[in-house]
C-alpha cells in the first residue's frame, strides 16, 4: 500500500484567487491502488498533464474538490515516476507521483 510522504498545502495565492492542493506528492503500492487530494481553488481549472498510468477524477471544474487519483498496476520491477499539471489559465499546480514496481 502506498503512502503519503507529507502534509502541507503547496498553494498560489494572487489577487484573491486561491489555488493549491493538500499533497504535492503521491506515493502508491505496486498495484491499482486510489489516493485523494483535495483541490481548493476559487476559479475553474482542469487537468493539464499526467502520466497514462494515472487517472484523475473529476478531470476538470469549478471550484473546492476532493480529487480522486488512481494509479493502475506496475507489473514491472523498476518504479515509475510522474507529474500531474492542474491549471486554473493563470497558474499551474504539479502534483509528483511514484510508484513502486511489483516485487
Amino acid at each position: 500500500m502506498g503512502h503519503l510522504d507529507s502534509i502541507f498545502f503547496f498553494s498560489t495565492i494572487q489577487n484573491n484567487i486561491v489555488f493549491e492542493v493538500e499533497y504535492n506528492e503521491l506515493y502508491f503500492g505496486a498495484y491499482r491502488e486510489t489516493q485523494y487530494d483535495y483541490l481548493t481553488s476559487s476559479l475553474s481549472w482542469y487537468v493539464v498533464s499526467k502520466p497514462s498510468w494515472i487517472t484523475v477524477k473529476p478531470s476538470s471544474g469549478s471550484g473546492s474538490v476532493n480529487l480522486q487519483i488512481t494509479a493502475s498496476s506496475n507489473f514491472n520491477s523498476s518504479p515509475r515516476y510522474g507529474i500531474i499539471e492542474l491549471s486554473n489559465n493563470s497558474t499551474t499546480i504539479t502534483i509528483n507521483v511514484e510508484q513502486d514496481g511489483a516485487y
